[in-house]
């Protein structure tokens, strides 16, 4: 009943799903080889997940700790941003 609830699908033809993939192999090894994207972001990352984001996150905060310092973390909710 909520229109919120919703979200938009959107069907390709195999050509534009080939050209998809094609543009997006050349856009990630363009900046795999020169070192464009930052270290720092984790997400649409070949070899990279939540989880390796969670660790870096849980090291920041020890090290902070361990050095009695303060860090300020904010958490931003998105989801229904889009």
């Amino acid at each position: 009943m909520n229109v919120a609830n919703y979200i938009c699908v959107t069907l390709l033809s195999c050509l534009s799903k080939l050209f998809t993939i094609v543009i997006n192999k050349i856009i990630s090894s363009y900046c795999d080889n020169y070192n464009t994207v930052s270290d720092a972001q984790f997400g649409f990352r070949k070899g990279s997940s939540t989880t390796d984001a969670t660790f870096a996150l849980l090291s920041l905060v020890q090290h902070y700790l361990n050095n009695n310092k303060h860090l300020l973390i904010a958490f931003i909710d998105l989801n229904n941003f889009f």
